[in-house]
């Protein structure tokens, strides 16, 4: 039952852990330094060395390397700085995607236009006509088209909303980003731990929060579910994609740092996480993990990332964030283990 693993281990940068202390060690040390502990596999009725051979074959040939994850936006430490630094991507080097406490300009994600706070910083000025869905390439017409509704790349918007919302964040939000925990002891079972995790995404006053946290294990069984209220004032709840309504975000019982320490309950830093585009996740977070598997990345054939929708379709065979009567939004349970799914194919299919 027991197996050899390389874990890395060194020292000097913030990680919270269970019991909220904190400990020094920085992200380059962590993949610089590599010295073997043993540890096992969760219990579970299955084929162990199956399950071990797995393990080893995704921290072999599928995780991120550290380059990977900086220029692809996942929240890192330098050596010698205690405050995470994430990096511009291909897909925002252009934008303005920090802000400062004073400033009180902002852009819309959802229409791109510029708008400005109120004064006081509390409201968010201006009507919405924007189109819910990017437009994508059409080939039968060979121009850009907007999938909610037809309409060609520059027409008006399909959807009016009262408030424009936005995707930036404070610069300060930096200093609050953590690393998971040490493993605890030679023997902790989460250190061979693989978890597909998806989080639904909110808009407030000060940026985008989180507003769901769901995990499930390598078989696709949920483990973790949470409901966040991001504590600051919610423009809004972004039904349309993440699920929830304004009243599911305002009552949830769970902060941000309560959502993050019942995740610690299952994951430390050798834990694999599987996601889609999880340097999102992971922002939202305020983690930095730097052994993960993106499946956005993983499958990727050109230059622009492809959704997890058209994997699901064209890999797995299956439909997912379906809009219909019966399920309004993204389902952050369905699209986690649409990941593990997808992380199984690959490995079957190429190992």
């Amino acid at each position: 039952m027991f197996r050899n693993c390389a874990i890395e281990s060194s020292s000097s940068i913030k990680v919270e852990n269970q019991q909220g202390q904190e400990d020094d060690q920085t992200t380059e040390e962590m993949v610089e330094t590599n010295s073997p502990n043993f540890v096992y596999v969760p219990e579970r009725r299955l084929d162990l060395e199956n399950y071990f051979n797995i393990y080893t074959i995704i921290s072999t040939h599928l995780l991120l390397s550290m380059q990977d994850l900086i220029n692809w936006g996942f929240p890192f430490f330098r050596k010698g700085s205690r405050v995470a630094n994430i990096r511009p991507t291909v897909y925002n080097k252009d934008k303005k995607i920090w802000l400062k406490r004073e400033d009180k300009m902002r852009n819309c994600c959802r229409c791109d236009l510029e708008f400005k706070l109120s004064k006081n910083g509390k409201k968010s000025l201006g009507e919405c006509v924007h189109h819910p869905y990017r437009a994508i390439f059409d080939l039968r017409t060979c121009t850009p088209i907007h999938p909610c509704c037809g309409k060609k790349f520059g027409e008006a918007g399909c959807k009016s909303a009262k408030l424009h919302v936005f995707d930036q964040l404070f610069l300060n939000e930096l200093e609050k980003i953590v690393m998971t925990p040490f493993e605890n002891g030679l023997f902790d079972p989460k250190s061979l731990s693989i978890f597909g995790i998806d989080c639904e995404m909110v808009y407030t006053i000060a940026g985008p929060a989180i507003g769901r946290m769901t995990v499930v294990n390598w078989y696709g069984e949920l483990v973790l579910d949470v409901r966040v209220n991001p504590n600051v004032k919610l423009l809004d709840a972004n039904t349309q994609f993440s699920g929830l309504t304004s009243e599911d975000v305002k009552s949830a019982p769970d902060c941000l740092k309560s959502c993050r320490q019942k995740l610690f309950k299952l994951i430390n830093r050798n834990s694999i996480l599987v996601g889609h585009s999880l340097e999102c996740d992971l922002t939202a977070l305020r983690l930095s993990h730097i052994r993960v598997v993106d499946t956005s990345i993983l499958f990727q054939t050109t230059k622009h990332k492809p959704s997890l929708k058209k994997l699901a379709q064209e890999y797995l065979g299956k439909s997912i964030q379906s809009d219909n009567k019966n399920n309004i939004g993204h389902d952050s349970e369905e699209d986690a283990r649409t990941c593990i799914e997808l992380l199984q194919h690959y490995v079957k299919n190429n190992f």
